[in-house]
């Protein structure tokens, strides 16, 4: 059997949904090299993650050069992981409107080389809809031949239980969440959450969120502050 996408049965009732059956754990995570082989050298992951190599997103970005060294040595720390989790480092980027915490979210995204997906905010009216984004943006990631599996998709363990994979998952302006969405998002940053009868491990998730505002609800005390001080008269010319 083949998942179908979980935007397929959220819609259903729990009881009435065609893949209660299916056991199988169906093409889990990217694998960027076999978890029993050694992981890339020290000197190697160094030059992945370094702003000199031309083939790293960060190195033609403006500003912010503090929370750009940050990102690479998450980065760095993640290509040691055979699917790259870096989960452990979800992170809250702070600073003005208009200050590229966006951009920092997406080029972090592409240098990890995980799913990166991006959740509107004012859109959001219920956590399963974080879900069906994640199941969409694993649906349209694109697979090289150096990966294990030639898709990427959501576990179905039965009983209602779904395992979400190694991702990035980016909140802009995390404020704008409604309010019953916001109150169950302090699970889901934990690792587990609830909505509609179903059950979502999102332990392997990278969570991203961004806000003008310094002072953060306790509910986000599990996340990384990065905060991010004005552009410069010299990198606004850059």
């Amino acid at each position: 059997a083949r998942w179908m996408g979980i935007g397929d049965f959220l819609e259903q009732p729990l009881q009435e949904s065609p893949m209660m059956g299916f056991i199988e754990i169906f093409q889990p995570e990217l694998w960027f090299f076999r978890p029993d082989d050694s992981p890339p050298s020290t000197e190697q992951r160094a030059w992945w993650a370094s702003v000199e190599n031309p083939a790293n997103p960060f190195r033609n970005f403006v500003g912010h050069e503090a929370a750009v060294r940050r990102l690479c040595r998450i980065a760095f720390q993640a290509f040691s992981r055979h699917n790259r989790e870096c989960s452990d480092h979800s992170f809250a980027l702070i600073g003005p409107t208009s200050s590229g915490k966006a951009t920092l979210a997406r080029l972090f995204g592409e240098l990890v080389g995980l799913p990166f997906v991006e959740i509107d905010a004012q859109s959001c009216i219920d956590l399963s809809d974080v879900a069906v984004a994640i199941a969409q943006a694993l649906e349209h990631f694109p697979i090289t031949g150096d990966e294990k599996y030639s898709s990427l998709e959501l576990q179905d363990l039965g009983d209602g239980k779904i395992v979400i994979p190694p991702c990035i998952v980016f909140i802009d302006e995390v404020d704008q969440l409604p309010k019953n969405v916001l109150q169950g998002f302090q699970r889901a940053i934990q690792g587990r959450f609830q909505s509609n009868g179903w059950k979502f491990d999102g332990s392997a998730i990278c969570w991203i969120i961004s806000t003008t505002e310094y002072a953060l609800p306790d509910r986000f005390d599990r996340l990384t502050r990065i905060v991010l001080k004005p552009l410069s008269t010299e990198d606004l010319g850059k």
